[in-house]
């Protein structure tokens, strides 16, 4: 079994009924094609300085 986890960054007025069925549907498709995989997506808001978003951080 393999774990896939990552964050998802929306728009901050996007409500959770239209983000969830969006990952919902990323995570199965991560299933479709890599099979016995967990997957777990994090949903959070982007902001205006993308500097603080996740997306542009690096390790």
């Amino acid at each position: 079994m393999r774990h896939v986890e990552f964050k998802r960054l929306m728009p901050p007025e996007t409500s959770v009924a239209v983000s969830h069925p969006l990952c919902d549907a990323l995570e199965q498709a991560i299933t479709r094609v890599f099979e016995k995989t967990d997957t777990v997506i994090h949903v959070e808001p982007f902001s205006e300085n993308p500097s603080s978003d996740i997306s542009t951080q690096r390790n």
